[in-house]
């Protein structure tokens, strides 16, 4: 059964991303507060928006890939708004599972060589996420990139000022 976005959801955002890929710089300036993993799932499910922050390594980490699929049904079932940012690397190269995102499924195919259909979710969920709009990010200053996914957050919000929102410096978007 279907529930419709709204007022109910307990969470605004819910960020998705590689903590050794952006942590320390775009991530941090966006914030995710740290939840017990048994949480993730449920805190998801009551996320009014998710925010994919796909990096080089994204596709390598099983967990990330975990919680992808997840999205990918809350936007499903939920009608949860999902926006991909492609920090620093072409979306062609997720979308065709190329370069290391070709390698990362290879290997979480031997890894998981028992469980396949896992795999095959988790490739389907990154072709799908990677045909969505979202953010480009290549180069430059990440103040102004931020502060525009910002907006568009408490745009989508509808009565979350900018200057709420848990963010530590703005970015420029490209």
């Amino acid at each position: 059964m279907s529930t419709q976005l709204g007022a109910s959801s307990s969470y605004d955002v819910f960020l998705s991303y590689r903590v050794a890929d952006t942590h320390n710089n775009f991530t941090y300036n966006l914030h995710r507060k740290e939840l017990p993993l048994l949480m993730l799932f449920k805190v998801i499910e009551e996320s009014r928006i998710s925010i994919i922050v796909f990096t080089e390594n994204y596709a390598s980490s099983d967990w990330c890939l975990m919680e992808l699929v997840k999205i990918l049904q809350c936007r499903e079932s939920k009608q949860q708004i999902v926006w991909p940012v492609y920090y620093e690397l072409d979306p062609l190269d997720i979308r065709n599972q190329k370069g290391s995102f070709g390698e990362a499924l290879a290997n979480h195919e031997r890894k998981f060589k028992d469980d396949m259909g896992k795999v095959w979710r988790w490739r389907a969920g990154l072709t799908e996420a990677s045909n969505l709009s979202g953010w480009y990010f290549l180069n430059g200053h990440q103040f102004d990139f931020i502060r525009n996914i910002v907006n568009e957050i408490s745009t989508q919000l509808c009565c979350t000022k900018v200057s709420n929102l848990d963010i530590q410096k703005p970015l420029s978007k490209l």
